[in-house]
């Protein structure tokens, strides 16, 4: 796995297929930005390896997709990284989804009401 700082907040990158730099002719390697090579993406369009290790901490790494089950009072916990997420609830067979947002630096005591 790619090491990451542990304070990461955010990935930035442009040009995610080389050869599209702005400014340069399209697909001339020797013009601009273009020089190098810095894309996720070849200009055929084939995968680089930065984009693969990008796609393992969105898709895998930094992703919460859990199970968990409610206490007596009706209370669950987890752990998750910042971000929206989709909650299903079941109660007495029928399903409900409800949209949660988790945000840095807000209390993380939420409550959904069926």
């Amino acid at each position: 796995a790619l090491p990451i700082y542990p304070a990461t907040e955010a990935i930035i990158y442009w040009n995610l297929v080389d050869g599209y730099a702005a400014f340069a002719p399209q697909g001339d390697m020797s013009a601009g930005e273009n020089y190098y090579r810095g894309g996720l993406l070849r200009f055929n369009m084939s995968v680089k390896p930065a984009y693969t290790a990008i796609q393992n901490l969105f898709e895998k790494e930094w992703r919460t997709n859990i199970s968990v089950q409610t206490d007596v009072e009706g209370k669950a916990a987890f752990r998750g990284f910042y971000g929206t997420y989709d909650v299903e609830i079941t109660l007495n067979g029928q399903t409900y989804i409800k949209q949660i947002h988790l945000h840095k630096g807000a209390q993380s005591h939420i409550q959904i009401t069926l």
